[in-house]
């Protein structure tokens, strides 16, 4: 299973392009770097597109920065092998929820979705260490 099979559609939320806060949005996110293929893509719309709603081909999806992330994460070789754990999207922030073997796998999933343009938080708060992992490391 790849991480785009990990994605939660039902939980994901964008945020609407009408908030007050939607320019500061609009914005690349936590490294400040913007991924320029994929905002020349959504620029020939009318209305530019939030890099929250920015899918895999620049269209618009509600769900595109959980989908881009998710393509970031199938691309990490570290990752190979690990079961996914839970991605969704709520608004500019990806939350993960599950369960990992180690710190380094985590921070190598963090690392990743906060490159990923539009990522402007990312929230480990549901995840654990695997059981084995905790015993360990309480030895």
């Amino acid at each position: 299973m790849g991480w785009y099979d990990a994605i939660d559609f039902q939980h994901c939320e964008d945020s609407p392009a009408t908030e007050p806060d939607a320019m500061s949005r609009m914005g690349p996110g936590l490294t400040d770097t913007y991924d320029r293929a994929r905002r020349e893509d959504a620029s020939v719309r009318d209305t530019p597109l939030a890099p929250a709603c920015m899918g895999l081909e620049g269209e618009y999806d509600p769900c595109g920065l959980a989908k881009r992330v998710a393509q970031a994460l199938d691309q990490q070789p570290h990752l190979a092998g690990v079961a996914p754990l839970s991605l969704v999207q709520k608004g500019t922030t990806i939350v993960f929820a599950g369960q990992v073997r180690d710190r380094y796998t985590l921070d190598t999933i963090v690392a990743t979705a906060s490159r990923v343009d539009g990522t402007h938080a990312v929230d480990v708060s549901q995840v654990a260490f695997s059981p084995a992992q905790a015993r360990s490391a309480a030895s």
